[in-house]
């Protein structure tokens, strides 16, 4: 069922992605999380792992450019902060893709709208608890 369903709609988001990576069009894009980063401390070098993360689950790597040089110099808060905002903002864009095929435009885009929210959220919230605490200790 995945090679008949899922396969296409991968490799055709693949293609795409490679041929986005070839101009500034994703750097700008992953631009976006920046005030996000910011927020928790965290450099917005990383925010195109963000990005990819959207695409593909595993373009979390990304965070491990450069040997790792800059999840090093991370807090154990800020990684976990990182890791669980790239992981629940959305699902990946295959997942996406059949949400709208099977749920349709207007209830797929509500649920994943309500996940990028709830997601978003947490990620906010327990980003400004971790600044009031060390503020206070």
């Amino acid at each position: 069922m995945f090679i008949v369903q899922a396969l296409p709609i991968f490799i055709t988001i693949c293609l795409i992605v490679s041929i986005l990576s070839l101009t500034p069009i994703l750097n700008v894009l992953s631009q976006i999380f920046t005030p996000i980063l910011s927020l928790l401390g965290i450099s917005s070098e990383l925010s195109p792992g963000i990005l990819f993360s959207m695409i593909r689950k595993d373009g979390m790597l990304l965070f491990n450019l450069h040997q790792g040089a800059l999840l090093q110099g991370m807090t154990a808060t800020q990684l976990l902060l990182l890791v669980f905002f790239s992981s629940t903002f959305t699902a990946c864009s295959v997942t996406m893709t059949m949400l709208l095929k099977h749920l349709g435009g207007q209830s797929a885009l509500k649920l994943i709208g309500k996940q990028m929210v709830t997601s978003l959220s947490l990620v906010i919230g327990v980003g400004i608890i971790v600044k009031i605490v060390m503020l206070i200790i």
